[in-house]
């Protein structure tokens, strides 16, 4: 590998840090294992999201450039004038940069102007779904296809991608719902820091700042406040469990959770529930942040109650601090986890995760088995080995 040529990489995204997302921290780390390996990567973001990072003083090892300001207002409600000025914003960026490869993430909008550009000029891609770009569930009125206008774009363009990364299954059955030929698609899943976690020790005793007893067992549900994450399902679960079993408490954690306040304090939650806002605000360069971190770190079991995802890395986060994962079966979910073989697999009812949660609480001989196979199985996603698949790809 140290023989072959270093390559420049373009990373194309419309959204990117100082934003934290399971997206821009992915891209993030892609772009540092390329940089650990001896390529050049340069991130191509928004206008905005440039702009933040410059005025908030971010200093990241590899090269950050934006977009022209407005451009994906622009493609969205004047597409023709959006496509003649990309074209010439590209033509400029490659031949200032000189690119071997471009890589796309976020099949709508960064991917369909890149498909454009590149198939008319010859140059090597592959385009990089996120989930919200090519999913849909309309009960949940999640997905970017929803819109008639971006559906009819993604429908045009993605099957004329020469190469289309699926992080999981799922994300491969919608490339090949929209005509996609299986043949340009590429199997690669999302990634972990597998040293950095496997040499955490945490500088924070959140077990005691959050008051939460030794004797009790700790559930762990992570993630942003948004519909699809499905907390109201933890809630109830953990109200029936309640009257079985009272030695546990449940930790909710992500951005914006403390909205589910008022659910708790309906249910006689607040012995059992914690909900905890990591602090998001602190200027740091590990991501997750070691705050999160320290959550994995002091709890039991890990709890995946998601209605849709693309991947879910913080399942795989969880498994790689040997936390037992108890998951529904969903999108993105089912992908990760192997009923009985690495987790168990609950069928989206308040009572089977209830009756999956009791289980682990009685038992800590299945705890000790699973918190094992959660370890064995994390070790397929290391970032590094996830990179190392898509250098193979930019060398073809």
């Amino acid at each position: 590998m140290n023989n072959l040529k270093s390559l420049r990489i373009g990373l194309f995204t419309s959204s990117f840090l100082p934003s934290i997302g399971g997206v821009e921290i992915g891209l993030h780390n892609i772009a540092t294992q390329l940089l650990k390996k001896g390529h050049k990567p340069t991130v191509i973001t928004s206008y905005n999201h440039a702009n933040n990072l410059k005025r908030q003083s971010w200093c990241l090892p590899y090269k950050v450039l934006s977009y022209p300001p407005k451009i994906f207002f622009l493609m969205k409600f004047y597409p023709y004038l959006a496509g003649k000025l990309l074209d010439i914003f590209y033509k400029r960026l490659q031949k200032k940069n000189n690119f071997d490869f471009w890589h796309a993430t976020f099949a709508y909008p960064t991917g369909i102007s890149i498909i454009k550009f590149c198939n008319k000029n010859k140059i090597k891609y592959l385009v990089r779904s996120v989930g919200e770009d090519i999913q849909i569930n309309k009960e949940l009125n999640y997905g970017m296809r929803l819109n008639k206008n971006v559906n009819k774009e993604l429908c045009n363009w993605l099957p004329s991608s020469k190469k289309n990364v699926a992080v999981t299954n799922s994300i491969k059955g919608e490339y090949l719902k929209l005509g996609i030929p299986k043949e340009n698609i590429i199997k690669i899943p999302n990634g972990v820091d597998l040293n950095r976690i496997s040499n955490f020790k945490s500088k924070i005793n959140l077990k005691s700042f959050l008051g939460i007893k030794d004797t009790k067992t700790v559930f762990l549900s992570l993630g942003r406040f948004h519909p699809k994450k499905n907390f109201e399902l933890v809630l109830e679960s953990t109200r029936k469990l309640k009257q079985k079993n009272n030695n546990f408490v449940v930790i909710i954690a992500g951005t914006n959770v403390g909205k589910l306040k008022s659910v708790i304090c309906k249910n006689n939650l607040e012995n059992n529930v914690i909900l905890y806002e990591p602090n998001s605000k602190k200027n740091t360069r590990n991501f997750p942040s070691d705050e999160v971190f320290s959550l994995y770190k002091l709890a039991d079991i890990f709890l995946m109650p998601s209605i849709i995802e693309s991947f879910g890395i913080v399942t795989i986060e969880a498994m790689a601090f040997g936390l037992p994962i108890i998951i529904n079966d969903a999108p993105g979910n089912r992908d990760l986890v192997r009923n009985g073989k690495d987790g168990f697999i609950i069928s989206g009812t308040s009572r089977s995760l209830a009756m999956a949660m009791e289980n682990f609480l009685i038992n800590e001989n299945i705890r000790k088995k699973y918190k094992k196979k959660s370890i064995s199985r994390a070790k397929k996603f290391d970032w590094s080995l996830i990179v190392d698949k898509y250098i193979d790809i930019y060398r073809q």
